[in-house]
Protein backbone atom coordinates (compact mmCIF):
# COMPACT_ATOMS: atom_id res chain seq x y z
CA UNK A 1 0.00 0.00 0.00
CA UNK A 2 1.43 3.84 -0.84
CA UNK A 3 0.59 6.80 0.99
CA UNK A 4 0.09 10.13 -0.13
CA UNK A 5 3.34 12.35 1.20
CA UNK A 6 4.33 15.83 0.91
CA UNK A 7 7.76 17.00 0.38
CA UNK A 8 8.94 20.25 1.89
CA UNK A 9 12.14 22.44 1.29
CA UNK A 10 12.91 22.89 5.44
CA UNK A 11 14.86 25.82 6.55
CA UNK A 12 18.65 24.64 6.74
CA UNK A 13 17.74 22.92 3.10
CA UNK A 14 16.78 19.58 4.58
CA UNK A 15 13.79 17.30 2.91
CA UNK A 16 10.70 17.04 4.94
CA UNK A 17 8.41 14.42 4.01
CA UNK A 18 5.29 14.58 6.05
CA UNK A 19 2.08 12.48 5.44
CA UNK A 20 -1.83 14.17 5.51
CA UNK A 21 -3.26 10.67 6.27
CA UNK A 22 -1.23 10.21 9.33
CA UNK A 23 -0.43 13.05 11.36
CA UNK A 24 2.77 13.11 13.39
CA UNK A 25 4.87 11.01 11.01
CA UNK A 26 7.48 12.88 9.67
CA UNK A 27 10.79 12.16 8.24
CA UNK A 28 13.65 14.63 7.45
CA UNK A 29 16.83 14.39 5.81
CA UNK A 30 19.75 16.27 3.62
CA UNK A 31 18.70 14.50 0.32
CA UNK A 32 15.97 13.45 -1.52
CA UNK A 33 16.20 9.97 -1.78
CA UNK A 34 17.00 9.70 2.36
CA UNK A 35 14.19 11.54 3.47
CA UNK A 36 11.71 9.02 1.01
CA UNK A 37 13.50 6.00 2.47
CA UNK A 38 13.00 7.43 5.81
CA UNK A 39 9.83 8.23 5.53
CA UNK A 40 9.02 5.00 4.01
CA UNK A 41 10.71 3.22 7.72
CA UNK A 42 8.89 6.27 9.56
CA UNK A 43 5.43 5.28 7.85
CA UNK A 44 5.83 1.63 8.91
CA UNK A 45 7.46 2.31 12.48
CA UNK A 46 3.63 4.20 12.91
CA UNK A 47 1.85 1.30 11.75
CA UNK A 48 3.57 -1.29 14.14
CA UNK A 49 3.20 1.22 16.84
CA UNK A 50 -0.29 1.71 15.99
CA UNK A 51 -1.14 -2.16 16.69
CA UNK A 52 1.01 -2.45 19.51
CA UNK A 53 -1.35 0.02 21.29
CA UNK A 54 -4.73 -1.77 19.30
CA UNK A 55 -5.79 1.07 17.57
CA UNK A 56 -6.64 0.99 14.10
CA UNK A 57 -3.99 2.56 11.82
CA UNK A 58 -5.40 5.13 9.00
CA UNK A 59 -6.44 3.84 5.73
CA UNK A 60 -4.48 5.24 2.40
CA UNK A 61 -7.22 8.36 1.08
CA UNK A 62 -7.26 8.46 -2.64
CA UNK A 63 -5.12 11.43 -3.58
CA UNK A 64 -8.31 13.67 -5.23
CA UNK A 65 -10.22 13.25 -1.19
CA UNK A 66 -6.46 14.19 0.27
CA UNK A 67 -6.56 17.63 -1.87
CA UNK A 68 -10.37 17.96 -1.14
CA UNK A 69 -9.84 17.98 2.47
CA UNK A 70 -9.97 21.86 3.46
CA UNK A 71 -7.65 21.56 6.33
CA UNK A 72 -4.97 20.03 3.69
CA UNK A 73 -5.96 22.80 1.07
CA UNK A 74 -5.24 25.51 3.62
CA UNK A 75 -1.85 23.91 4.82
CA UNK A 76 -0.93 23.96 0.87
CA UNK A 77 -1.52 27.30 0.34
CA UNK A 78 0.72 28.70 3.02
CA UNK A 79 3.28 26.39 2.27
CA UNK A 80 3.63 24.63 -1.20
CA UNK A 81 4.90 20.94 -1.33
CA UNK A 82 5.78 17.95 -4.12
CA UNK A 83 3.48 15.04 -3.56
CA UNK A 84 5.36 11.65 -3.55
CA UNK A 85 4.20 8.37 -3.06
CA UNK A 86 5.67 6.17 -0.22
CA UNK A 87 5.12 2.54 0.53
CA UNK A 88 4.05 1.36 4.03
CA UNK A 89 6.51 -1.82 4.48
CA UNK A 90 6.04 -3.21 8.17
CA UNK A 91 8.44 -5.77 9.90
CA UNK A 92 6.34 -8.11 11.63
CA UNK A 93 8.95 -9.96 12.88
CA UNK A 94 7.63 -13.31 11.70
CA UNK A 95 9.04 -15.06 8.20
CA UNK A 96 6.59 -16.89 6.56
CA UNK A 97 7.38 -19.62 4.52
CA UNK A 98 6.16 -19.35 0.63
CA UNK A 99 6.36 -21.00 -2.53
CA UNK A 100 7.45 -18.95 -5.80
CA UNK A 101 8.42 -19.79 -9.41
CA UNK A 102 11.22 -18.61 -10.90
CA UNK A 103 13.73 -19.22 -14.27
CA UNK A 104 16.66 -21.69 -13.68
CA UNK A 105 18.71 -19.38 -14.83
CA UNK A 106 17.27 -16.28 -12.56
CA UNK A 107 17.47 -18.54 -9.26
CA UNK A 108 21.47 -20.04 -10.18
CA UNK A 109 21.72 -15.97 -10.42
CA UNK A 110 20.52 -15.32 -7.15
CA UNK A 111 22.02 -18.45 -4.84
CA UNK A 112 25.21 -17.19 -6.95
CA UNK A 113 24.67 -13.43 -5.50
CA UNK A 114 23.53 -14.53 -2.02
CA UNK A 115 26.35 -16.92 -1.30
CA UNK A 116 29.08 -14.11 -2.40
CA UNK A 117 26.83 -11.45 -0.41
CA UNK A 118 26.96 -14.61 2.21
CA UNK A 119 23.36 -13.97 3.13
CA UNK A 120 20.44 -16.41 2.63
CA UNK A 121 18.46 -16.80 -0.86
CA UNK A 122 15.57 -15.97 1.39
CA UNK A 123 17.31 -12.76 2.99
CA UNK A 124 18.05 -11.55 -0.71
CA UNK A 125 14.96 -11.63 -1.82
CA UNK A 126 13.87 -9.43 0.66
CA UNK A 127 16.18 -7.16 0.33
CA UNK A 128 15.57 -6.60 -3.57
CA UNK A 129 11.46 -6.89 -2.70
CA UNK A 130 11.87 -4.03 -0.05
CA UNK A 131 14.17 -2.00 -2.43
CA UNK A 132 11.97 -2.25 -5.79
CA UNK A 133 9.19 -0.95 -3.87
CA UNK A 134 10.51 1.47 -2.17
CA UNK A 135 11.99 3.00 -5.53
CA UNK A 136 8.84 2.95 -7.14
CA UNK A 137 7.01 6.20 -5.54
CA UNK A 138 4.32 6.37 -8.49
CA UNK A 139 2.79 2.95 -9.36
CA UNK A 140 1.77 4.84 -12.56
CA UNK A 141 -2.12 4.13 -12.40
CA UNK A 142 -3.66 6.63 -15.16
CA UNK A 143 -5.77 7.69 -12.04
CA UNK A 144 -2.80 8.42 -10.21
CA UNK A 145 -1.22 10.50 -12.58
CA UNK A 146 -4.29 12.22 -13.43
CA UNK A 147 -4.42 13.14 -9.36
CA UNK A 148 -1.52 14.14 -9.30
CA UNK A 149 -0.91 16.47 -12.50
CA UNK A 150 -4.05 18.24 -11.24
CA UNK A 151 -2.21 18.77 -7.67
CA UNK A 152 1.02 20.13 -9.29
CA UNK A 153 -1.20 22.33 -11.19
CA UNK A 154 -2.96 23.24 -7.65
CA UNK A 155 0.22 23.83 -6.32
CA UNK A 156 1.64 25.90 -9.06
CA UNK A 157 -1.19 28.37 -8.71
CA UNK A 158 -0.78 28.82 -5.13
CA UNK A 159 2.58 29.22 -5.38
CA UNK A 160 2.40 32.02 -7.84
CA UNK A 161 -0.18 33.32 -5.58
CA UNK A 162 2.66 33.80 -3.26
CA UNK A 163 4.56 37.31 -2.61
CA UNK A 164 7.97 37.13 -4.44
CA UNK A 165 9.25 37.68 -0.45
CA UNK A 166 7.25 34.28 0.16
CA UNK A 167 8.97 32.36 -2.56
CA UNK A 168 12.12 33.26 -1.78
CA UNK A 169 12.35 32.73 1.51
CA UNK A 170 15.58 31.54 2.77
CA UNK A 171 15.98 27.40 3.21
CA UNK A 172 12.83 27.02 0.72
CA UNK A 173 13.59 25.16 -2.90
CA UNK A 174 11.16 26.47 -5.96
CA UNK A 175 8.23 23.31 -5.84
CA UNK A 176 9.21 23.08 -9.34
CA UNK A 177 12.73 22.40 -8.41
CA UNK A 178 11.48 19.76 -5.92
CA UNK A 179 9.15 18.15 -8.69
CA UNK A 180 12.00 17.48 -11.25
CA UNK A 181 13.98 15.96 -8.03
CA UNK A 182 10.93 13.44 -7.74
CA UNK A 183 10.61 13.24 -10.88
CA UNK A 184 14.11 12.30 -11.87
CA UNK A 185 14.06 10.08 -8.83
CA UNK A 186 11.10 7.70 -10.01
CA UNK A 187 12.78 7.39 -13.41
CA UNK A 188 16.48 5.62 -11.64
Amino acid sequence: MQYAAFVFRAPGGDYAVTFPDVPGAVAQESTLDEALQTASRVLGWHADQAAQDGEPFPKARPLDEILADPVVREDLAADPATIAYVPLIRDLGTARRVNISLDGGLLEALDDEARRRGVTRSALIATALQREIAADPDPGAAAGRRARRRALRELDRAQAARTPDEQDAPGRAPPRRVRRLVRERSHE
